[in-house]
Order: C-alpha cells, then structure tokens, then sequence
C-alpha cells in the first residue's frame, strides 16, 4: 500500500512567503489524554493567505497507508502547549487516547494552486503507541527551534495507532484529484 509522506518547511509556515512553493501543514487540534493543547499560533493558509489559530506547525507527518498502521508525527508546538506536554511526560497518563486533526498544502505547478494534500475528514481518534513501556510522545529537544526566532516553538513528537474504528482520510496527488482513504477498523 502506497505511504503518505509529508514533508512540511517549518519556516515557511510562521514566516509566510507568498512567492514561495514550499509544503506547509498545520495541525489544527490536538487533544491528548483529555488535555487539550491550546491553538495559540497564527498561521497562514497558503490557499488564500488567511490567518487561522493552530496548535502546531508539521515538519512530518507519515502514514504508510494500511487500515491499522501508526501515523507519525513532528511538529512544532508554543512555549505554553511545550509545557503542557512535559507535565503530560511526567504524570503517569490514565488514559492515552489522542484526538487531533492537521492540513498538508502542496503546491501543484500545473494548476498553479496549493491544494490540500493530506487532510482528516473529521478529528481522528487514536491511542499513542507504547514501545518498551514508554509511550511515542516526547519533546525530544532542550532549544527551541532556531529558525524561528519568534515566537518560540519547540519540538514534538508523537505516534498513534488507531481506535476501533473507521476514520476517513483525504489525500490528492495534484489540485481537485482527490481518494479517500480509511484508518481504522470498526470493530463489533
């Protein structure tokens, strides 16, 4: 089954340049554990260059496409949602669902146009992954990233496996050529 890469240009997405082609992705909900990470960043959408609050910034996102298979994460998160997940870190977790939601744009130089590559159809329920007695869910740097000077964000990282049941996913291959793909399997 083909994968779903995104690769997303941090930079582009706090620093918008119109001018520019770059991948860009936002994740616009994020709710791990029942704490909720605020959307306290204001990015750019490169369809029509309207600003919208965000929880986050992707660097990666991957998902290699099968009904049961993890989504990866990287991206980029404030100072006050970095230090919600620390608490998250060092609390022992009751529960480790996650909810969240992001866009991907790419750029299509036949249309001429960003269009969204890889997008939830609604919030995806999951559960993070659990390896070695530690849950994918990590803030894996002591800096903030450096080529965002401002505001100031930081690195997180998580993975997730689906719930027990069917979650669309679109994913297009150049502007208005859409699949619809599913993650998850409804189980009962």
């Amino acid at each position: 089954m083909p994968a779903s890469n995104a690769e997303c240009d941090v930079k582009q997405a706090f620093d918008y340049e119109k001018d520019q082609q770059k991948s860009v992705g936002h994740i616009t909900k994020l709710i791990i554990g029942g704490s909720e990470l605020a959307a306290d960043l204001e990015l750019t959408k490169p369809t029509d260059f309207t600003k919208h609050k965000v929880v986050g910034a992707v660097q990666k996102l991957t998902w290699d496409g099968g009904h049961a298979s993890k989504i990866s994460c990287e991206c980029y998160i404030s100072t006050p949602n970095k230090q919600k997940v620390a608490e998250l870190l060092h609390k022992k977790l009751q529960k480790t669902d996650v909810i969240f939601n992001f866009i991907v744009w790419e750029y299509d130089s036949v249309a001429t146009a960003f269009y969204e590559s890889f997008v939830p159809v609604s919030d995806l329920k999951g559960l993070l992954i659990r390896e070695d007695k530690h849950l994918k869910l990590e803030l894996p740097e002591t800096t903030p990233f450096s080529d965002v000077p401002s505001p100031e964000v930081w690195k997180l990282l998580f993975e997730v496996r689906p719930q027990n049941l069917t979650q669309d996913i679109t994913l297009a291959t150049a502007h208005q050529k859409n699949i619809v793909k599913t993650w998850g399997v409804a189980v009962g």
